[in-house]
């Protein structure tokens, strides 16, 4: 296992930071006719290069600690209330808008699909990282989503139903005003 140097950046095993991202197959094959959504995904791909750079990295380094307590801690981590409401009315309907929207732009479903294998394809080649439990669901849900037949985008579409249904019974703005405590000068 590689370390990382904060002068040398040495990554590891996984993707460097010039390797380019995976949506950089979406602008390369001149899937995006729009020149400015060209310029904007060329410039998301520089960034995404060394975002997924240090993760994997990190992966890397987690996916050597032993046994199941990293297991028990992921688990943990995914079952409390608040990661369960985040996964279910926040990731997955963004990620399922997300492709959505990338479709309306003109992005074929085919390079999207490129660009999800790739991730799994990376971290499948290095076993510390194919081992951690946060890739391994992450890998998993690649799997499904990158799918356009699988029953997953049946559930996705309907919590994107759902969390648009909760956007309009304004449920989620207070109704109350605030209350003035001092009395106004008169």
């Amino acid at each position: 296992m590689s370390g990382i140097g904060y002068h040398d950046h040495q990554f590891g095993t996984g993707p460097k930071p010039g390797d380019g991202s995976y949506n950089s197959g979406i602008t390369d094959a001149g899937s995006v006719k729009d020149p400015v959504c060209q310029h904007v995904f060329e410039n998301v791909n520089r960034d995404e290069a060394r975002h997924l750079a240090v993760d994997f990295h990190t992966l890397e380094l987690l996916g050597g600690r032993g046994g199941y307590s990293t297991v028990w801690k992921a688990a943990g981590a995914l079952l409390r209330p608040a990661a369960l409401r985040m996964l279910v009315l926040g990731y997955i309907p963004l990620l399922e808008r997300a492709w959505r929207e990338l479709g309306n732009m003109g992005v074929p479903a085919n390079d999207l699909i490129a660009c999800v294998r790739k991730f799994r394809d990376l971290g499948a080649r290095n076993s510390l990282v194919a081992r951690h439990p946060v890739y391994r669901v992450v890998a998993s849900h690649a799997a499904a989503f990158s799918d356009p037949d699988n029953s997953y985008h049946w559930v996705a579409g309907a919590l994107v139903w759902l969390t648009d249904f909760l956007a309009t019974v304004d449920s989620w703005n207070p109704t109350w005003s605030p209350v003035r405590l001092m009395p106004t000068a008169a």
